[in-house]
């Protein structure tokens, strides 16, 4: 077995015995947010780092369609940290996850309809 394979397994069941002890609630509580923090943290890095390589067709969209990315890019991370970091369950998650992708539809279309010629 490779290192690399070796430590992820071994992340891996540090993970499930830190979850599956019952006495570690609240270090599987900490351990739980942190990974969700971390989440988001990277989610908000990818859409740093797109917005910087679409930076050249966002300038060059009418002012109507860069406001409608922009607002739509504010409730996305808005989502996304209530998807992250607030427990949902049932409905609600649908709710959150159906916003997500219709946002992140919503964003795409707009930048591919920026790119068609008039």
């Amino acid at each position: 077995m490779r290192n690399d394979t070796a430590r992820n397994v071994a992340i891996v069941v540090g993970l499930v015995v830190v979850f599956a002890v019952p006495s570690s609630g609240a270090l599987a509580g900490t351990i739980s947010l942190l990974i969700r923090a971390l989440m988001l943290a990277a989610f908000l890095y990818f859409a740093y780092t797109m917005w910087r390589a679409n930076q050249g067709a966002i300038a060059n969209l009418p002012d109507r369609d860069r406001s409608i990315v922009y607002a739509a890019l504010a409730l996305l991370v808005v989502l996304l940290v209530a998807w992250l970091l607030l427990p949902l369950s049932g409905v609600r998650m649908l709710i959150v996850l159906g916003g997500i992708g219709g946002l992140g539809y919503l964003v795409w279309r707009t930048l591919q309809g920026g790119r068609g010629y008039y």
